[in-house]
């Protein structure tokens, strides 16, 4: 589900992304005195993203930090290291690596979501659970990926002593994951209700 989300997100960017990276490529071979190095930078790039398909999440990491020493003005760059980190765990290496990405790109919701998900293990719910909020603002109302938002914010607010806002958003998770055909999904949020109904 979460990797259907980023993957519908990332569409609505691609278009976006390709003329940017064209336009700041260009910029950038002017600008770093080196010829071609915005080029080494987008390689690399494509090495760390077939590596993270592999699951290896280091290789990823080491990758897209030597495009980003070619290319430290490319905000995509860090969107996808931070990205990487998170799949290792490196939640704080996460967060700030996305904060550099937002500056660009306020309405990526793929990044709210690790975004919020990395606070919420470093233990800043507060955040987690705004990062959380603003996924589901990006979120078409009704569309069934906002299911995992909603049950993960639920879990932030659980720790936030809000069990009433939990419920809300378990119970609004419950409901997407019954429309998209979720049965697993769905049940694992039943419980959750359940526990917390006393």
């Amino acid at each position: 589900m979460a990797q259907e989300f980023r993957r519908r997100d990332k569409n609505v960017q691609i278009l976006r992304m390709t003329g940017l990276v064209l336009l700041v490529a260009l910029g950038q071979i002017a600008c770093t005195g080196r010829p071609g190095s915005a080029m080494e930078a987008v390689q690399l790039q494509a090495q760390a993203q077939a590596k993270a398909q592999r699951g290896d999440y280091s290789g990823a990491v080491e990758a897209a930090t030597r495009a980003i020493e070619l290319w430290p003005q490319n905000p995509w760059l860090y969107a996808r290291r931070g990205e990487y980190r998170y799949h290792l765990r490196d939640y704080a290496g996460a967060v700030a690596d996305i904060d550099q990405a937002l500056q660009f790109y306020p309405d990526a919701a793929h990044l709210y979501f690790c975004r919020g998900v990395s606070r919420a293990h470093l233990e800043d719910l507060e955040g987690g659970s705004t990062d959380m909020t603003r996924v589901l603002e990006l979120t078409p109302s009704g569309d069934t990926l906002a299911a995992l938002p909603y049950e993960v914010r639920g879990r932030v607010r659980v720790e936030l002593a809000d069990i009433p806002g939990a419920m809300d958003d378990w119970q609004a998770a419950a409901v997407l994951y019954l429309q998209a055909g979720d049965a697993a999904h769905h049940q694992r949020v039943q419980e959750l209700l359940s526990r917390y109904a006393s």
